[in-house]
């Protein structure tokens, strides 16, 4: 964990949460790394007070692209080869480690 993230910045003051804050994790509760249900904490930063950090300031990422993943890529698609549900969206080719 953490899940990498899909994020649309429109200004200079969007936040993100990076490095506190994580967002949701995708898919089924059952199926994530840490069962996350909302924002969260990253426990594993020593100089972040949990308690005084409050994730709800900070923009939700437009999608979640699941932990263990590296991003290669991106394009918006705007093609026909594809079905219809495909046109006018961004396609994200990933490589990961293989044993998530």
């Amino acid at each position: 964990y953490p899940d990498d993230e899909l994020n649309v910045v429109e200004n200079d003051d969007n936040n993100f949460g990076f490095p506190e804050c994580h967002s949701l994790g995708s898919g089924p509760l059952s199926l994530r790394d840490v069962a996350c249900s909302q924002w969260f904490v990253d426990p594993n930063i020593s100089t972040v007070d949990i308690a005084s950090v409050n994730c709800s300031r900070y923009q939700n990422a437009l999608q979640s692209l699941g932990a263990h993943v590296v991003p290669l890529g991106m394009r918006f698609y705007t093609g026909t080869m594809f079905p219809d549900a495909l046109q006018n969206t961004i396609l994200i080719a990933e490589g990961g480690s293989g044993t998530a």
